[in-house]
């Protein structure tokens, strides 16, 4: 009896740890793009993602941008999970790959 009341508090304590743990990150975007950033190129995403955001305040905050040799990583930090399928397809938007995205946020469980 005692070591299956040891056993829950063991269980207990350890989904406990597990759920600080993984609620410790606020939800996020991610958009990895296999070129760095040019400074027009990084210009006109600013302007996209400004009047993008006129028009949806779901976009407020700005990608935090990250240039690294041949690749460029843009992230979305956000406040709610509510808002991580319209900012994955807001973020998407002045982007070529757009319509491919659209298509994979929107029906997600269609198949191809």
């Amino acid at each position: 009896m005692r070591q299956a009341i040891a056993a829950k508090y063991i269980i207990f304590k350890i989904l406990t740890k597990l759920k600080f743990f993984f609620n410790r990150l606020p939800p996020q975007v991610v958009i990895s793009i296999d070129t760095p950033l040019t400074q027009p190129a990084h210009l006109s995403l600013a302007q996209a993602y400004t009047a993008i955001s006129q028009h949806f305040p779901a976009l407020e905050r700005p990608p935090n941008v990250l240039i690294r040799g041949r690749k460029t990583t843009l992230t979305f930090h956000l406040q709610h999970n509510d808002h991580l399928f319209i900012i994955a397809y807001l973020a998407a938007l002045p982007f070529q790959d757009c319509p491919a995205v659209k298509k994979n946020v929107s029906s997600p469980h269609s198949s191809s």
